[in-house]
């Protein structure tokens, strides 16, 4: 569930997202993990953790849940745009015209938005199955480490869902470790066109957007982008129906941390 662009009751915000999330399942059984904000919707849950980026807060999930330790966990993602914090670590980047353009030669910026992200985790009638989570500290070591834990040969991922934000060096990077590991065989998209970056919650924004992808067998395109600057690798240029079965969505945090999550329709 996500609720993104500009939110003025933040508070609001969270708590339909978490009503939407929960849908009739038990509170008291599940688990709260929040990313970054303390919105105090804690009441009812078995118990709640805070954590820095939602990267974290859903490897943490999927390690609770594989161990046995949780049977679900709600994971709220929560990013108000445009904070001061934000400002001074792009001032020469973030635009409130800009439209972020992942993968395109033209980019010149980008932008962002509220954002409160949710996913519930671990529920046994979902349709999707979260097989491994990776992070790491280099973006070759978290997608082949998640890759290693869903059992599933590079080939076997029909869509990537990148973390590509509309910064060159960053988003040339991470293009340069898909042609190595995927060829052209997979759709390449960056929700970020839509929804800016959204920094601590752009894993968990990525996730939801990139479940509705694969829910509905249509590849969102990578949006703006008209001239690559690697051909190496296979774009959605414009929306594309697609049978989704496997599907990676990739995270990149300011601190250096990089997320890769691998999921399978059932």
């Amino acid at each position: 569930m996500l609720a993104s662009g500009k939110i003025d009751d933040m508070a609001q915000a969270v708590k339909f997202v978490t009503k939407e999330c929960i849908n009739g399942f038990d509170m008291s059984g599940t688990a709260l993990f929040i990313s970054c904000e303390n919105i105090k919707v804690s009441q009812g849950f078995k118990s709640v953790k805070l954590f820095e980026n939602s990267t974290v807060a859903v490897k943490e999930a999927f390690d609770a849940i594989s161990k046995g330790i949780e049977e679900n966990v709600l994971v709220l993602a929560i990013h108000t745009a445009l904070k001061d914090d934000i400002l001074a670590l792009f001032a020469d980047r973030v635009y409130s015209s800009a439209i972020s353009k992942p993968f395109d030669i033209d980019t010149d910026g980008l932008n962002t938005a509220d954002v409160v992200a949710g996913i519930l985790f671990g529920s046994k009638s979902s349709r999707f199955e979260l097989k491994s989570a990776s992070v790491e500290d280099d973006f070759k070591k978290a997608i082949e480490g998640s890759l290693k834990v869903a059992s599933l040969a590079a080939d076997s991922i029909d869509y990537i869902e990148a973390a590509a934000y509309g910064v060159p060096q960053a988003d040339k990077e991470e293009a340069t470790i898909l042609s190595e590991i995927f060829g052209q065989k997979p759709l390449v998209s960056s929700s970020k066109a839509m929804t800016g970056h959204t920094f601590e919650a752009s894993a968990l924004t990525s996730l939801v957007l990139a479940l509705k992808a694969a829910d509905e067998d249509i590849v969102a395109a990578s949006g703006f982008l008209e001239h690559s600057f690697t051909n190496e690798i296979t774009f959605a240029y414009a929306n594309k129906l697609k049978k989704i079965k496997n599907f990676l969505v990739n995270s990149r945090e300011e601190n250096g941390v990089y997320g890769s999550f691998v999921l399978s329709k059932a």
